[in-house]
């Protein structure tokens, strides 16, 4: 048998054992986020260039979203999707939410109040955040919020503060890149930010109040779902220090 025949043949029994075992290859996760009007929660799986959108209800203000769960608020309910279960729990409000590989967090952004699930109930948290939250991060546990002039980190578990630091970050949406860098669009132009410092990147589209109000959402490997009032959605990252960016799928929303 020649190498031509040996590599057809050995083609062909993988073909065969792949389509036997029914392998189910999947896109990467890649995060969720909420366009249009009406409040669709869009599920995102792929990457860049190829993403597959999978719709998930609408009528929604905030959600968080893991590969295994999504956490999303109604204006009136706050509820969980996880292995083919779901939870609702009423509540009313402005609220940001997060999720990590174990905890829950819904932050009301008005007054400041934290919502933390534990042990399968919503408690409330035993420390107080100033008012008018503007962007919330949750990590192994660690609650990072942007408030009014300060980058602000938690201790779920044992309500301590563990930093505290002053940043100016320019007026308009806002999200946490990390516990100590933002990323915000304010007159035009996308800002990073730490509190030792605030650049401006690069030109930031449909970023003009209050004609077209952009949302950010966080996704993974560092991208920010950007859903503008109108146009269409796009990811956008900061990446050694630039702005990297692409259309996500969807409709223009003009």
């Amino acid at each position: 048998m020649n190498i031509t025949s040996s590599i057809a043949l050995l083609t062909s029994l993988f073909c065969l054992a792949a389509a036997s075992a029914q392998v189910d290859f999947r896109p990467p996760f890649l995060g969720c986020h909420i366009a249009g009007e009406q409040g669709q929660l869009r599920v995102l799986q792929g990457v860049r260039g190829a993403v597959a959108v999978t719709p998930h209800g609408q009528g929604v203000v905030a959600a968080a979203c893991s590969e295994s769960r999504i956490l999303r608020h109604t204006g009136r309910h706050l509820i969980l999707d996880q292995e083919d279960r779901r939870d609702s729990f009423p509540l009313e409000g402005h609220f940001s939410l997060a999720l990590d590989g174990d905890n829950a967090v819904a932050v009301n952004t008005d007054a400041g109040s934290v919502l933390h699930l534990a042990a399968g109930e919503w408690r409330t948290a035993s420390f107080q955040l100033p008012a008018g939250i503007r962007a919330i991060r949750l990590d192994s546990g660690r609650l990072t919020v942007l408030t009014p002039g300060r980058i602000e980190e938690w201790d779920l578990a044992a309500g301590a503060l563990l930093a505290s630091d002053p940043i100016h970050v320019p007026a308009g949406p806002a999200a946490l890149l990390s516990s100590r860098a933002v990323l915000a669009a304010a007159d035009g132009m996308w800002f990073h930010c730490t509190p030792s410092s605030c650049a401006a990147l690069s030109p930031a589209p449909h970023t003009t109040l209050p004609v077209a109000p952009l949302f950010l959402t966080p996704l993974s490997e560092g991208w920010m779902a950007a859903s503008p009032s109108a146009g269409l959605p796009f990811a956008v990252r900061v990446h050694h220090g630039a702005i990297e960016s692409f259309y996500l799928p969807g409709e223009s929303l003009e």
